[in-house]
């Protein structure tokens, strides 16, 4: 006769198969966010409120999807922008230069681009120029 699998004492290690997307989305239903597609402050209001929760002793800190989350939340907060990433190496290539060059002086030579990222590109681009 086989042994009772229930009378054994042993740890079961337990998975959980939700997707980032919908765990977000779960936790957003607990009202501590106003959107399913989060923006940054979005992002940010939910980290917050799960947070609060915890402290309230809503969430069990120690849940697995509480834990989950919170990494999921703090690696999109501080992640790089994929698009932004991809436009600059852009720019650093001899065609996205000639794009670039063609379309100041097509528009007067106006600096359409954010300072912080007119500085970065322009390094780059100097660095590239260089070598």
């Amino acid at each position: 006769m086989l042994p009772d699998i229930s009378a054994e004492d042993r740890d079961v290690e337990v998975f959980d198969f939700i997707s980032d997307e919908k765990l977000v989305a779960f936790f957003s239903k607990l009202k501590f966010g106003k959107k399913t597609i989060l923006s940054k402050k979005e992002t940010e209001k939910l980290k917050m409120g799960v947070s609060g929760a915890i402290k309230k002793r809503e969430l069990n800190k120690e849940d697995n999807r509480v834990i989950r989350i919170k990494e999921v939340l703090d690696t999109y907060l501080t992640e790089v922008d994929f698009a932004n990433e991809l436009i600059n190496e852009y720019f650093t290539t001899s065609i996205g230069k000639s794009f670039l060059g063609t379309y100041l002086k097509e528009n007067n030579g106006s600096d359409i681009r954010p300072v912080s990222e007119s500085k970065e590109t322009k390094q780059v681009i100097d660095a590239q120029e260089e070598q």
